[in-house]
């Protein structure tokens, strides 16, 4: 009743007689919280077609894994206006394809990587173009034991996530001057599936993922490890002998370069709209805390 109540108007009176009828509807009302997790497997509504992150491989053949490695490459190549492209190539012997002078130069054209993502023929020239530059073959599925060849021919390094092991790394590559690739594999009971992953903080639901240490975190100031920095936010960070300290937040940097980083204000599609690490944080060197905001705010035995 205290539902009618809340909808009556001028007439407040409401007579419950055999004259009155009540009409009950349930409105779903949409509501959200956390992030999209890969909890289904198949079909059209499945996790993997729902995540943005990953990049699917659709084939009928056995090339998903060069397929999925090819279209995660191509996310760490520069993508260049024709012209330039026109220049980088036009030494090029005649007999490269366009994905053999993408593993050349590092670089591709906006179409060519439209196509990729798009089309199933260029995907599959590809796949086939890597098998062969990998000697490796076309006729029968490749596993987990021929990603070695890759790494070395595309010089990165390719850590792949299992669905059957709850979205944890099943290969892992830790080669520091190397570039990361991600990888998703699917299986049943007769067979795999390799897609990639064109965004492992997407595909975590978080801001920010460590390729040291294979850990998804929010907030940059406050993830460290061997090579994360929480004092200038860079993921691979060494410690270096000519340590310095910042007068200006009392912190200390592992570097020249980390002082700098530490130091400069980021920026936003060409704007300086957010604060340097500097600015954000502040080191108290009595308590051996640190706080965001202020060192003027700051009183030690809060």
């Amino acid at each position: 009743m205290t539902a009618v109540e809340n909808v009556l108007n001028s007439e407040e009176n409401l007579p419950l007689d055999t004259g009155m009828k009540i009409v009950i509807g349930n409105i779903a009302v949409p509501k959200g919280s956390g992030s999209l997790s890969i909890t289904r497997l198949t079909g059209a509504q499945s996790s993997i077609a729902l995540k943005r992150s990953i990049l699917r491989v659709s084939n009928d053949d056995h090339l998903c894994l060069a397929t999925a490695i090819g279209r995660c490459f191509l996310k760490l190549c520069e993508i260049v206006p024709g012209e330039k492209w026109k220049e980088l190539t036009k030494r090029d012997p005649k007999y490269m394809n366009t994905f053999m002078k993408v593993m050349k130069h590092r670089a591709t054209t906006k179409s060519y990587y439209k196509h990729v993502s798009g089309g199933k023929s260029y995907s599959k020239t590809m796949g086939l173009t890597l098998c062969r530059e990998a000697n490796l073959p076309t006729d029968k599925p490749l596993t987990i034991r021929d990603i070695t060849v890759f790494e070395d021919l595309l010089q990165i390094n390719i850590l792949v996530l299992s669905a059957k092991l709850d979205n944890k790394f099943c290969r892992v590559a830790n080669n520091p001057e190397r570039e990361n690739i991600y990888l998703y594999l699917t299986e049943n009971s007769s067979r795999g599936h390799f897609d990639g992953i064109g965004n492992i903080n997407g595909f975590f639901g978080y801001g920010y993922f460590c390729p040291e240490c294979l850990k998804s975190y929010k907030n940059k100031g406050k993830h460290r490890c061997v090579n994360t920095c929480d004092v200038c936010g860079h993921n691979l960070c060494i410690l270096q002998v000519d340590q310095k300290k910042c007068h200006g937040c009392n912190r200390t940097c592992r570097s020249q370069t980390c002082y700098d980083r530490h130091r400069t204000r980021k920026t936003k599609r060409g704007k300086d709209t957010e604060k340097s690490m500097c600015e954000r944080f502040y080191q108290c060197e009595k308590v051996i805390e640190r706080e965001k905001r202020k060192p003027e705010h700051h009183r030690c035995g809060e």
